[in-house]
């Protein structure tokens, strides 16, 4: 089917070149020889489908003599290379080619295969939607792969070919990018997102200095939960510390005890073995834990920044009570 129709495209065009000067007008004799070659060498890359060939040959050719068979060619590589949109358009314009002269059989079967295969090629043509959020279409700038793109087709369904596709919109110096891939047949949406705060200036959002306005505040809370942490743990210390004397105490009698050898005692001495073993447990854990708690709490609190705010405090001493301020 392709083959006959090869064949008769090619017979109506050579007629319709030759014979066709009111098509071409303005076009000389050689310049028309060129693009029938031009016409030829792209049916035939097109059979051997090397399609890019084929739509550089028969591009320029339709660009010489727009005629319906080379438009009708043209079309078809173009689609074959991905090109939908470029290729829907093309069917589209043979469909409304004039026939002025030549084989009007060939050529207006170049229109009606052109419908056809336009019918048959629309619903493979994927689209993309952009939409703005927290602009105005009147206040950005689009393009879609570096092409203005329109802003009154934002909201709409703009056709595209398959691949993907890089979309960017300015509003004045905030730039957004946003890329979308679509298969045949898909539609997506493309959403371009202006509403992210600027950047703020590096003097504006500068943390406040140590001691401003606010750090007072927090440098009094964390003290206090550094003084905390240092009394609680030397009071488990010093808990530990008691404990640890009972332990050792315990383990004086069982040493003392006829009825223990060996670091071994007899069934009436259990309890006495256990008691033992818990004050152990308890002073060994009593003593890390609270050390540990200890020494954090006091860390915190001697490195910590001194606070620039009048501070005082109340000290005693062997002879009675100062007060001690920090200004």
């Amino acid at each position: 089917m392709m083959l006959r129709s090869r064949i008769g495209v090619l017979a109506g065009l050579i007629v319709w070149l030759a014979l066709s000067p009111a098509a071409a007008q303005g076009v000389d004799d050689a310049t028309r020889g060129a693009a029938r070659k031009l016409g030829y060498d792209g049916v035939d890359a097109f059979q051997a489908r090397d399609y890019v060939a084929a739509d550089d040959k028969l591009e320029r050719a339709y660009r010489i003599l727009q005629a319906p068979s080379l438009g009708l060619w043209s079309a078809r590589a173009l689609a074959k290379l991905g090109k939908l949109v470029e290729a829907q358009e093309r069917y589209l314009d043979v469909t409304r080619l004039p026939i002025a002269s030549g084989d009007a059989d060939v050529q207006q079967q170049a229109k009606v295969d052109a419908a056809a295969e336009l019918a048959a090629l629309t619903p493979r043509v994927p689209f993309v939607i952009v939409e703005l959020h927290a602009a105005k279409p009147t206040d950005v700038t689009l393009t879609i792969d570096g092409a203005p793109l329109s802003t009154d087709l934002v909201g709409e369904a703009c056709p595209v070919n398959p691949g993907r596709h890089i979309i960017v919109g300015v509003k004045g110096t905030n730039r957004v990018e946003v890329q979308v891939t679509v298969a045949e047949r898909e539609q997506k949406s493309a959403r371009l997102e202006f509403g992210v705060a600027p950047p703020v200036d590096a003097t504006e959002s500068a943390a406040p200095p140590v001691g401003g306005a606010d750090a007072p505040d927090t440098n009094s809370t964390l003290r206090s939960v550094g003084w905390t942490a240092f009394a609680v743990g030397g009071g488990a210390v010093l808990i530990g510390g008691v404990t640890g004397v009972i332990a050792i105490s315990k383990k004086s009698a069982l040493d003392g005890n006829p009825r223990c050898t060996n670091d071994a005692c007899g069934p009436s001495q259990q309890g006495e073995v256990d008691s033992y073993n818990s004050a152990r447990t308890f002073s060994g854990v009593a003593l890390i834990g609270g050390g540990l708690l200890a020494a954090t709490g006091i860390v915190m609190v001697l490195t910590l920044p001194r606070e620039s705010r009048p501070a005082t405090s109340l000290w005693l001493t062997p002879g009675g009570a100062a007060l001690r301020g920090y200004f």
